[in-house]
């Protein structure tokens, strides 16, 4: 599993400029490197209720972050992150399917 951890859930130092970039306070960048790396790893957006205490610790512990379920429960629901969509699949190439 540690193994696991690192390989698909560490935040590289290109992720965490874009995090940088992309965020404008520390509440939201653990939030935002969430999105991004579950992203690349599902395909899909999921909130951070549904990400494994595991893998949330290793993405904070990462990029040095405070691991907070408060805060990361206050991002799901914000205007903030509701903006990073668009950011996350932008970095990462990825065109939305348009209905």
């Amino acid at each position: 599993m540690q193994s696991e951890l690192e390989r698909f859930y560490t935040v590289t130092d290109v992720e965490l400029a874009c995090c940088d970039t992309a965020t404008r306070s520390s509440t939201t960048r653990l939030g935002f490197a969430l999105l991004l790396k579950t992203y690349q790893r599902l395909g899909y957006f999921v909130t951070s209720e549904q990400v494994p205490n595991a893998i949330a610790e290793h993405v904070a512990t990462s990029m040095g972050e405070p691991y907070d379920l408060d805060i990361l429960r206050q991002y799901d629901v914000s205007q903030a992150r509701r903006k990073h969509l668009s950011a996350v699949q932008e970095f990462l190439a990825v065109k939305p399917i348009r209905r």
